[in-house]
C-alpha cells in the first residue's frame, strides 16, 4: 500500500504522492531591470493538478520589464491562421493592378516614341528643306560658250559659291568671268541653266543662316519665283 510522504534532501523538500510518484514543485525565474535572478512564481504539481503562486504583485515590472511593461498577446492580431485580418488588397485585385501597370507602361512608351518620331521627322524636313537650296558642286555641268574653245574652268569645289539660276539662254554666250562660272543643274523637270557667283573666303553656315536660307527658298517657291537661289557648300 503507497502512502503520501514527505523527505528532506540536499537539493530540498521532496513530496511522494499516493502512486509512489514525485510531485514537484517547479519555480518560475526572470531577469529583473538589473539582470538579477528572481523567482516570480511556484508550480506546486500533485498528480494531475496543480497549484501556481505567484509571488509578484505588479505583472508589468516584475515579468515584461523587458517588453516596456507590455503583456504580448494571447493570439495574434490576424489569428493563427492569418484569417482573422482582412485579405491584401493588391493581392485581391492583382489583375486589374497588373493591366493598368502595363497600360501606364505603353503609355509612357508610346509618347516616348511619339517624341522620338516626332524628332526624326523634323530632322528629316530640315534636311529636305535643307536640299532645296544645297546642292554638290558634282551635279553641275560646265557650260562652254558658242563658237569658241573650251575655256579652263577654275575649281571652285575648294570655295562655297552661291547659284542663281535662270532659264535664259544668253547664259551659254558667256564664259567664266573673274566673279561668275556657270553651269548647267538638272531639276525635276529640265536642264536649269543657273550662273555660280564665286567667293574668296568661306562663309560659316551656323543653324541660323541655315534656317533663314530654307525660310528664303520656301518664300521663293511660294512666289514661283523664276530665280532661284542655291548653295554649294563644298
Amino acid at each position: 500500500m503507497n502512502v503520501r510522504c514527505e523527505s528532506k534532501c540536499i537539493g530540498g523538500k521532496i513530496n511522494i504522492d499516493n502512486s509512489g510518484g514525485r510531485s514537484p514543485t517547479l519555480y518560475v525565474l526572470t531577469l529583473s531591470q538589473n539582470n538579477t535572478g528572481s523567482v516570480i512564481m511556484t508550480i506546486d504539481v500533485d498528480e494531475q493538478t496543480a497549484e501556481v503562486s505567484k509571488l509578484y504583485t505588479n505583472e508589468a515590472s516584475a515579468v515584461w520589464s523587458h517588453r516596456k511593461g507590455v503583456r504580448p498577446l494571447d493570439e495574434p492580431v490576424c489569428g493563427y491562421t492569418g484569417s482573422k485580418c482582412p485579405a491584401n488588397v493588391f493581392f485581391e485585385n492583382i489583375g486589374w493592378f497588373i493591366t493598368a501597370i502595363g497600360l501606364i507602361i505603353f503609355t509612357i512608351l508610346g509618347a516616348v516614341l511619339a517624341f522620338v518620331y516626332l524628332c526624326y521627322a523634323k530632322q528629316q524636313e530640315v534636311e529636305r528643306q535643307n536640299a532645296l537650296w544645297q546642292i554638290p558642286f558634282k551635279s553641275m555641268q560646265a557650260i562652254t560658250r558658242k563658237n569658241r574653245g573650251e575655256q579652263s574652268m577654275r575649281s571652285i569645289s575648294s570655295v562655297p559659291s552661291t547659284v542663281s539660276s535662270t532659264r535664259s539662254s544668253t547664259l551659254s554666250d558667256v564664259g567664266e568671268t573673274r566673279n561668275y562660272t556657270f553651269f548647267q543643274l538638272q531639276n525635276d523637270v529640265e536642264l536649269e541653266r543657273v550662273a555660280a557667283k564665286k567667293y574668296s573666303v568661306r562663309p560659316i553656315f551656323d543653324s541660323k543662316m541655315c534656317a533663314n536660307m530654307r525660310q528664303v527658298t520656301l518664300l521663293t517657291t511660294a512666289l514661283n519665283s523664276v530665280e532661284t537661289r542655291y548653295c554649294c557648300l563644298n
